[in-house]
């Protein structure tokens, strides 16, 4: 059970702890064993910053703030918060936990924070450093799928605490879609997989209806929110006769920095071009970049190129525009 420990009066001489803190603040701060994670949170938010130690002994758990290069202001020692600031405590499980917890955090608690291992001689061992980034921004991720496909939207909170979960789409109207694991919408491709600290919303069998923006969100008056953006890839047909030219659309409104990749896919997956750049031997084709389309283009069309194209930006994640292609050789046959 975790127990947290406020701001309290140290038991024991004045003289004896300012003798220690005097020491200990001393000496250089000893490089760390190895680094934490970083905290992102939003003001009003708890935060807690994790501290792991095994084997402590007669030592004493030390969390501190870094002020400066030089100088590092202490926050705890043991149970005992050293700090007069009420929003701080110390949570220990009584066996390896040491976190330290700030309610109602702010901006100005943003920064640097080491946990660390003190003795009576004043030898410190860092045990892991953690950085804590206090924003109004939201988190914010982006998944791609085809239509048909499965769309796994992720969600993770470390620390919920009592608090449930929340899935919505948001827009013109929010639709509550789950609460915790219990879905509130009547459309049956939606579920919650819920597995420790993640909790993704799935979405079976994706439609370009559900191209928008979801937002995963603790139950509270200030929430914790995760954004994240579904992008259904878009499928069109080009049909052209043998001979015909034949162009394949494709259109990105925000590239950023990306590239614009086609290929040819199948039981093989051929890349064409690479931006404006063509990968392929075949002089009939080329990319026609125009603004924010990047058509493909076959000029000299036969039956050979009949099949399916992905035009795919050039990430982890890609957002894919397949284009059917359907040559015949005669107009009665693109009627079939």
């Amino acid at each position: 059970m975790l127990h947290r420990y406020h701001s309290t009066k140290m038991e024991g001489s004045s003289s004896s702890i300012l003798g220690f803190l005097y020491v200990f603040c001393s000496h250089g701060v000893l490089g760390l064993d190895h680094v934490g994670t970083n905290i992102k949170t939003r003001p009003g938010q708890i935060a807690v910053l994790p501290c792991i130690v095994t084997d402590l002994g007669s030592r004493q758990v030390l969390w501190a703030k870094t002020v400066s290069t030089e100088r590092q202001e202490i926050l705890s020692i043991g149970h005992f918060v050293w700090t007069t600031n009420p929003r701080l405590s110390v949570e220990h499980d009584g066996d390896t936990q040491w976190n330290l917890v700030i309610d109602d955090v702010r901006e100005g608690d943003a920064g640097a924070y080491t946990c660390q291992v003190a003795s009576d001689d004043a030898t410190r061992t860092g045990v892991a450093a953690v950085q804590l980034e206090v924003s109004w921004e939201e988190d914010r991720s982006r998944v791609a799928a085809k239509a048909g496909e499965t769309a796994v939207l992720p969600c993770t909170f470390r620390y919920l605490g009592n608090k449930q979960v929340v899935w919505q789409r948001t827009g013109t109207k929010i639709q509550i879609l789950a609460v915790g694991v219990y879905v509130s919408t009547s459309d049956a491709r939606i579920h919650v997989q819920h597995r420790g600290k993640q909790w993704n919303l799935v979405i079976n069998d994706v439609t370009e209806g559900d191209d928008g923006q979801y937002e995963c969100r603790t139950s509270e008056n200030i929430p914790t929110i995760i954004t994240v953006d579904l992008a259904v890839a878009d499928r069109s047909r080009v049909a052209a006769k043998a001979g015909e030219t034949a162009i394949l659309p494709c259109t990105f409104r925000y590239l950023g920095n990306k590239q614009v990749v086609w290929q040819r896919t199948g039981t093989k997956i051929q890349i064409l071009a690479v931006g404006v750049y063509v990968f392929t031997s075949d002089a009939r084709i080329h990319v026609q970049h125009r603004g924010k389309q990047w058509n493909l283009v076959i000029n000299d069309v036969t039956e050979g190129d009949d099949g399916q194209y992905e035009c795919r930006t050039s990430e982890n994640i890609p957002t894919i525009i397949t284009v059917d292609l359907a040559v015949a050789e005669t107009a009665a046959g693109l009627d079939e």
